[in-house]
């Protein structure tokens, strides 16, 4: 039997039968042996734990319910975030059509991201909290999560980068961690989307060779951006030799602010010893 928002149920817990209307069982029953899983604090907190685990069927016994691997996953988008669009991006509804909605929902893929993997679970905050992981300042962080593990790379030939790690490196990610420009900088999903995420090789992908100038050009970024600078590489490490011609460019202009330096103190020194001595200037 599924318990319904408006139906009385008792079960037993440690030997003690509770008998609670349903939303108050999920709140206070389900604390009792999850006490991590409190909503108090989080922007569900006015939620029973039975609006997102709508299918679990309570049972007599110890657990009062299914194993976790017989309970189904929350349905996010379907049951609560039909219609709304995300500050910026695609509405949740998007997820489906995505890479990652038709790796996990199509095929089954346990590695791909979710809504809870992005969001959090039981502890989601507003996107306009510091401490969400969808804040802006924590996008990077969050995406990293999937694409800096290696297994998840390799298993998906996602590509053979380390792209947060050469996004903290790069004008935009030093401009973000750095510099504190959290509504100026440019993050993940100003570049990729949001919810409706396609493959990079997909013709109406964001970053879809096609559309870089367009996804670069947008007017709070890089209006005007022309196709050939756009089109350049972005994710890389201009400290790798792998880098090629920008390795190079970043190693003579090393050198000369070195020898530029140097050529200064050489010069700075004799100046300052013959006016010490008070010896006339040449």
């Amino acid at each position: 039997m599924i318990i319904g928002p408006a139906l009385a149920v008792g079960f037993a817990l440690g030997g003690q039968t509770l008998t609670v209307p349903a939303p108050a069982a999920a709140k206070d029953g389900c604390a009792t042996c999850h006490p991590d899983a409190r909503l108090e604090g989080s922007i569900h907190a006015g939620l029973s734990c039975l609006d997102c685990h709508a299918g679990a069927k309570l049972q007599a016994g110890d657990p009062p319910h299914p194993a976790k691997k017989d309970l189904p996953p929350p349905d996010c988008a379907s049951k609560c975030h039909r219609g709304e669009a995300a500050s910026a991006g695609a509405p949740p509804l998007a997820y489906a059509d995505s890479v990652h909605g038709r790796g996990y929902l199509d095929r089954g893929e346990p590695e791909v991201a979710r809504c809870w993997d992005c969001h959090g679970k039981h502890t989601i905050k507003a996107g306009s909290d510091p401490a969400s992981m969808v804040n802006r300042v924590n996008i990077p962080t969050t995406c990293s999560r999937c694409h800096e593990d290696m297994t998840v790379v390799v298993k998906y030939n996602i590509h053979a980068e380390s792209p947060y790690r050469e996004y903290r490196k790069s004008v935009h990610g030093r401009a973000l961690f750095d510099k504190g420009l959290v509504s100026f900088a440019a993050v993940c999903t100003d570049c990729q989307g949001v919810h409706d995420i396609p493959p990079a090789a997909d013709p109406k992908s964001t970053v879809h060779p096609a559309n870089l100038a367009q996804t670069c050009g947008q007017t709070n970024c890089h209006p005007g951006m022309p196709a050939r600078i756009a089109s350049a590489k972005i994710h890389r490490d201009v400290f790798d030799k792998s880098s090629g011609a920008p390795y190079y460019v970043q190693k003579v202009l090393f050198w000369l602010v070195i020898i530029s330096a140097v050529s200064t103190v050489l010069w700075f020194i004799p100046a300052l010893l013959r006016r010490l001595k008070g010896c006339p200037r040449r």
